[in-house]
């Protein structure tokens, strides 16, 4: 299988307006700018498509004032440390927000994908989704809301963890320590990791 490379999310109970200065800051913390913003639109079947529309930021106190007339959005971001490019989305879908992340296939395992697993539990725990995801199982579809059940059925049944690389995390009001720690025992796999965060979210990672 090749390298995943989006990151899925359930959908967003909060708009970009509440969210961003939160993820901007993770963002600086995390050594990483932000370079560009793109307009997303909806084609008739509803795949949403990048509308070739793009204005340079060089700050994150910026990215609203450009994107807040488009509606759905794109942010090309630059990571200092491992050198590559992240893209965040934005788009309303399903009468609610929805996000999602674009990696480049290098940045998956850089440092061992510790660099990645800091980002990924540092944005869940400003987007408060229940659910998200990047695995071979989950490609393509960046911008299909993930389904809280389907995830939990998946660890249920053991093929939530039987890819590499993958990363999930779900909130703990879905399934009990004791459940997820079962399911990481099944496994049985030397190099799957699992934490419970402060945040309240169940961290599974093999990368």
């Amino acid at each position: 299988m090749s390298t995943p490379r989006s990151v899925r999310y359930s959908p967003v109970s909060g708009s970009p307006v509440e969210l961003w200065p939160a993820v901007g800051e993770i963002l600086e913390r995390l050594d990483i700018s932000v370079q560009e913003v793109g307009r997303l639109e909806k084609e008739a079947n509803g795949e949403v498509v990048f509308a070739g529309e793009a204005v340079a930021c060089s700050s994150v106190d910026q990215v609203l004032d450009v994107a807040h007339p488009w509606g759905d959005f794109a942010i090309r971001t630059w990571a200092e440390a491992p050198n590559q490019a992240a893209y965040l989305y934005w788009w309303w879908q399903q009468e609610s927000w929805q996000f999602g992340i674009e990696l480049e296939s290098s940045l998956v395992f850089y440092e061992k994908g510790e660099w990645l697993r800091i980002f990924l539990v540092s944005m869940m725990g400003v987007i408060r989704t229940q659910v998200c995801g990047l695995s071979p199982h989950l490609e393509p579809g960046l911008f299909k809301p993930l389904e809280p059940e389907m995830i939990v059925k998946s660890l249920r049944s053991g093929t939530l963890v039987d890819a590499f690389p993958h990363f999930h995390m779900l909130a703990t009001d879905l399934v009990t320590v004791n459940e997820v720690k079962s399911a990481v025992e099944r496994a049985g796999t030397p190099r799957l990791k699992y934490q419970c965060t402060t945040t309240g979210y169940h961290v599974l990672s093999e990368l």
